[in-house]
C-alpha cells in the first residue's frame, strides 16, 4: 500500500541539502523490491536515483550551493518525491550538457556496469576487463519527470 505524505521544506542540518527533485529514475531493482522478489524492510520509501536543484544547504556544506544541478544514487533513504533532504556527500554535480532525465535514468546503470566489470577485484566480478577495453552496457533506462 502506498501512502502520500505532505511535508514542509525544512532547513537542512549541517551536512544536508534540501533538494527539489526534477526527475526520478525507475529501474529493475525498484520493481523487484516492490513486488517482493527482493525483500526490503517495510515500511519503506521508493526509489534509488533522482536529480534536481539544490534549494537550501546546511551550514557545513562547502562544495554545493543553492541552485546547483545535482543527482544521486543509492542514498541512505529512498524518496521518490517532489522535494527531500539529502546528505550533501551523496550528491553528484551535473555538468551543463547532462540533463535531469539523463542523470536520473543512467546513474544506477553506470554503477551496475562498473560493478560487473571490476576485473578480479571481488568475488562477484563477471567480466575480465583489461585497461582500455571498451564496453557497451545494454538495457532500457526510464525516468519520470516530476
Amino acid at each position: 500500500m502506498l501512502r502520500v505524505e505532505h511535508v514542509e521544506c525544512v532547513h537542512p542540518s549541517a551536512n544536508d541539502v534540501w533538494l527539489e527533485q526534477v526527475s526520478i529514475g525507475l529501474n529493475y531493482l525498484d520493481v523487484t523490491q516492490r513486488n517482493g522478489a527482493v525483500p526490503i524492510p517495510l515500511p519503506s520509501g521508493l526509489g534509488l536515483e533522482g536529480a534536481g536543484r539544490v534549494a537550501a544547504v546546511g551550514a557545513a556544506v562547502r562544495d554545493i550551493v543553492v541552485g546547483d544541478r545535482v543527482a544521486y544514487v543509492l542514498g541512505p533513504d529512498r524518496k521518490l518525491c517532489g522535494a527531500r533532504l539529502s546528505p550533501a556527500g551523496r550528491l553528484i554535480k551535473l555538468p551543463d550538457p547532462v540533463g535531469f532525465d539523463d542523470a536520473s535514468a543512467l546513474l544506477f546503470k553506470g554503477l551496475t556496469a562498473q560493478y560487473l566489470s571490476r576485473a578480479g577485484e571481488s568475488c562477484c566480478s563477471t567480466v575480465r576487463a583489461a585497461p582500455w577495453d571498451r564496453s557497451l552496457p545494454l538495457g532500457r533506462a526510464t525516468s519520470a519527470e516530476l
